[in-house]
């Protein structure tokens, strides 16, 4: 049978670890709540502050081509190796490369490699036009590598008679993202209209041409991300989203780049973003085993007082039933002012 003590214990023990994980639940979950908000409205400002570092490495490399697109020695009749002399360290120093120069018909001289045809690429056509302008990170077909191209319009009297275009090395944007590490292990990709990766810390992604959208029809559980790309990123929409992808659920938040085709993303695992709640978990659980702890022992003590008159009491009792009634009552039992003073009395 067990005792009024070691029940008192066990009730009040359920009672304590029952509040306590009430209160453990919502202090986490609130807690949760509140650092998946604020790390949520840091990686947006993370993710306007790569938009806007991207979008001024695009507009310096765009400014230099158009001031080498207006000097003479395009168009005139400088010899070649007098032109690839001048113009070559000049790329070099600006981080190019190499310049080509091309015709309208997109047959394009590298002032080092090979000759080239470039008419179907659309920096190509958008320069012909008379629109300065960045591509995509293309798979470059002189050199097999992933490139970008910063073409600028010719013009000489009014009309475009050629196009100027440097070639950059495509990781120059990844290197740019990677600066970007919100919480330590985030991370920063871009991608393009067709949900092509531009930008990522693995490399090998961007040298693949890796499509987020033809990636999430062959494997289902990367289908969110290629939903998010196809329906928002794509579009230049801004927002924050969440997704499965490389084995981890991740919160990214993403925004355009300014006067590009190109969508920007701040990504980080849902986990490291919430190891701050998790560390607050441990010490809640902590907490909450000693609050336990002090409570069973606070009622041991307690439930010793509370015991201690009720065993007297049946002691009287039971000498009564056995019609013994040589013995009187304690008066400390008969002074109290409760029912077991009552009691006491009435045994008296």
């Amino acid at each position: 049978m067990k005792s009024i003590r070691t029940r008192l214990i066990i009730y009040f023990g359920l009672i304590l670890a029952a509040v306590c994980a009430i209160l453990g639940y919502a202090a986490y979950d609130r807690a949760a709540d509140a650092v998946t908000q604020e790390g949520k409205r840091s990686m947006e400002v993370a993710a306007q502050e790569a938009s806007m570092l991207v979008r001024s490495f695009l507009d310096q490399k765009i400014i230099l081509m158009e001031a080498v697109a207006v000097q003479k020695i395009l168009t005139d009749e400088t010899p070649w190796e007098e032109k690839v002399a001048t113009l070559q360290p000049e790329a070099e120093r600006n981080g190019y490369e190499t310049f080509a120069i091309a015709d309208l018909e997109g047959n394009a001289t590298r002032l080092k490699g090979n000759p080239v045809n470039v008419a179907d690429r659309d920096y190509f056509k958008l320069a012909a036009s008379g629109k300065s302008n960045v591509s995509d990170v293309l798979i470059s077909k002189a050199t097999n590598k992933p490139s970008i191209i910063v073409a600028a319009p010719i013009i000489r009297n009014g009309a475009v008679q050629g196009v100027l275009y440097g070639v950059v090395d495509g990781t120059e944007i990844t290197n740019i993202t990677n600066k970007i590490k919100p919480g330590g292990t985030g991370y920063a990709y871009i991608v393009n209209k067709s949900g092509v990766l531009m930008a990522h810390p693995n490399a090998e992604y961007v040298t693949t041409q890796f499509d987020i959208i033809e990636d999430g029809k062959e494997r289902p559980e990367h289908k969110k991300l290629a939903d998010l790309a196809e329906n928002k990123m794509t579009k230049g929409e801004t927002g924050v989203d969440s997704y499965y992808f490389e084995g981890s659920t991740r919160i990214a938040a993403y925004t355009s780049v300014p006067d590009t085709n190109w969508s920007v993303a701040v990504a980080i695992p849902e986990g490291d973003l919430l190891a701050p709640v998790k560390v607050l978990n441990f010490w809640i659980l902590i907490v909450s085993a000693v609050g336990i702890l002090l409570g069973i022992v606070f009622t041991y003590f307690i439930s010793f007082f509370i015991t201690k008159p009720i065993m007297e009491a049946s002691r009287y009792a039971k000498r009564i039933a056995e019609l013994d009634i040589t013995q009187d009552v304690s008066e400390n039992l008969k002074k109290r002012k409760d029912e077991l003073g009552i009691l006491a009395n009435a045994f008296q």
